[in-house]
């Protein structure tokens, strides 16, 4: 329970005193004042095509001006689909999820030196269909490795786009290989998880000729970006660019732990995945560690 100071008695008699006439006047300024947090808070609808990136998008596209041609921040995966598989329906399936999530169609311009994120007119998925059944049976899964990995290999241009695709390989009837290539820039791990789980939701209900049950989007990214770019101005901008500046100021040190192969002087994208596994105790320590220093396990790591 709340015990009552002698400051907010005070202020309850006051307001106990008011008329009605003037409890109203009181009610609606609140009132105003709330509306207003609301509205500043609040994240609306442009049917603009064109918007400023995010902040996240800005340093993506810093870094694809700074290393061009490189596939690093390119998110690829390829499914190997047994099974009849409809290609119309699975064409369909991925026109509709670009129409739900305008920013998988999007390309960079830039304006004097500014990019911003161009919103197509027409929402799509670049969508290619590779048939391998000309070849003899015992060459085509060769071959459509080949092809994945010089699919995989190759840059893509933001400007131009387009920044998210996907290749069916059609080894048999009942054997389809699907590659998606999504730039990092208009996705990451947990938006990818949820186009798998539209474009699954898509696809099943083409199947049966029905529509799919998903909701309308009351907002698209590019209303977000818009809404952080004009949260990023003026005192709060200075004052998070203040903080960074101090915490970055003077000598910093290096972490000095040791790596197992020195530095190139230009990074390149030539590397290999290690799996394994933290013991439970391990893992309960590290989760531990991270919400005593308020990170994430990923930042610890």
């Amino acid at each position: 329970m709340t015990q009552d100071t002698p400051d907010r008695k005070s202020k309850h008699q006051q307001v106990s005193n008011l008329s009605d006439e003037e409890r109203k006047k009181l009610e609606a300024r609140i009132l105003k004042k709330y509306q207003d947090s609301q509205a500043a808070t609040r994240i609306c609808h442009s049917t603009d095509l064109q918007a400023p990136l995010s902040s996240t998008q800005q340093r993506l596209w810093f870094l694809d001006q700074l290393y061009p041609g490189s596939t690093q921040y390119i998110q690829q995966n390829a499914w190997r689909i047994h099974g009849p598989l409809s290609k119309d329906c699975l064409e369909k399936s991925l026109q509709a999820v670009a129409e739900r999530h305008h920013v998988l169609s999007m390309r960079v311009v830039t304006k004097d030196g500014i990019p911003y994120q161009q919103n197509e007119t027409e929402k799509t998925i670049h969508f290619e269909i590779c048939n391998l059944e000309h070849m003899p049976a015992g060459e085509r899964e060769e071959q459509c490795s080949l092809r994945i990995n010089e699919a995989m290999k190759t840059p893509v241009d933001m400007s131009t786009g387009p920044l998210s695709s996907a290749q069916l390989y059609r080894l048999s009837e009942n054997l389809h290989i699907l590659l998606t290539r999504i730039h990092h820039i208009v996705t990451d791990v947990w938006s990818f998880n949820l186009f798998k789980k539209e474009l699954s939701a898509c696809y099943n209900a083409f199947l049966k000729n029905e529509t799919p049950a998903l909701t309308g989007l009351p907002v698209q990214f590019s209303d977000y970006a818009r809404y952080q770019n004009s949260w990023l101005r003026g005192t709060q901008f200075e004052k998070l660019t203040a903080y960074w500046k101090q915490q970055l100021s003077g000598n910093i040190t290096p972490h000095g732990i040791t790596t197992d192969l020195p530095r190139p002087p230009v990074q390149s994208d030539q590397g290999a995945f290690l799996q394994f596994s933290f013991s439970r105790t391990l893992s309960e320590k590290i989760l531990a560690t991270s919400q005593q220093l308020r990170v994430t396990p990923f930042i610890l790591l």
